[in-house]
């Protein structure tokens, strides 16, 4: 509720004037008291007091300094109330308004006022983490193996030619420069292991040539006759055959090895087998002697 305003202080009540002096008699007219103003707009009105002369003699010094105290102080009472009018009942009415009529105190409205800012909270910060993919396993390439094509029929005549082929390596493989290529594509199995590379970290035919500077150097060579010839299943193959052969072996001095040297005919079985998709001489052996010089 809003608080009714203040009455106005009544004016201090002017002391009773002296006595006048019996020679002269002034008329002395003082100022009414002024009546108090309303609430809304407080004002102090004081009239000047009239003072009528006489005609024969001026106020006494007293009578002037009462009447200049006397209006000074009414014009300082006056702008004291209306000062506390106007300005105490505005901060009263404004802070009414604002609490709707109930008293409030300076806590209060400071909080009042600080609830009333919106208050602005940062979104919520989410950390994304990437899924971990893992990396797939390393598979090495697969060599995808050679087909193997049926085993050719093959006959004495056939398994014949191919010994035929190993002869002629001979000369080639023994001899400088060593030419393993034509091994490898007549050899297989154990003859290949003999005369090229040895699996069991011995020296093969052709490596203890090398590593001795020796050499073989072949006179003459030549099938004579089959003796016989059969099949073993459908990937293998042996026959028999008299073979004539004069061969002779030089050392690093370039010396004949007579010991490793000769010229004789004999009798030799051949194992053939299918690999590499052709015929390939797995295994071989002497049978006999049949002469020798």
């Amino acid at each position: 509720m809003p608080v009714p305003p203040h009455p106005d202080p009544p004016f201090p009540k002017q002391p009773p004037p002296p006595k006048p002096v019996p020679d002269s008699q002034p008329t002395v007219v003082s100022a009414p008291a002024p009546n108090p103003q309303p609430v809304s707009v407080p004002t102090a009105s004081v009239a000047p007091a009239a003072v009528v002369h006489s005609p024969r003699r001026g106020m006494a010094d007293w009578q002037k300094a009462i009447l200049t105290g006397g209006v000074i102080g009414v014009f300082l009472l006056g702008g004291v109330v209306l000062n506390d009018q106007l300005f105490g009942n505005n901060n009263n009415t404004t802070a009414d308004i604002d609490n709707g009529g109930d008293e409030t105190t300076e806590e209060e409205v400071s909080n009042v006022a600080g609830n009333d800012l919106p208050t602005i909270e940062d979104p919520p910060i989410e950390e994304t983490i990437p899924p971990i993919t893992p990396e797939p396993p390393v598979t090495p390439p697969i060599t995808p193996p050679i087909p193997t094509e049926p085993a050719l029929p093959i006959n004495e005549f056939d398994a014949e030619a191919v010994v035929v082929k190993w002869l002629k390596c001979k000369s080639e493989l023994f001899d400088y420069p060593y030419d393993v290529y034509c091994g490898e594509l007549v050899l297989t199995g154990k003859a290949y292991d003999l005369n090229i590379k040895r699996s069991d970290g011995e020296s093969s035919s052709v490596e203890w040539l090398q590593n001795n500077g020796s050499y073989y150097i072949f006179e003459s060579q030549a099938i004579d006759e089959i003796r016989d010839f059969s099949m073993v299943g459908e990937n293998q193959a042996v026959i028999e055959l008299v073979v004539t052969e004069s061969r002779t072996l030089h050392n690093a001095q370039d010396k004949v090895d007579k010991n490793a040297s000769g010229y004789d005919q004999r009798l030799v079985r051949y194992n053939l087998r299918w690999a590499d998709n052709t015929w390939k001489i797995a295994d071989y052996d002497t049978l006999e002697v049949l002469w020798e010089e």
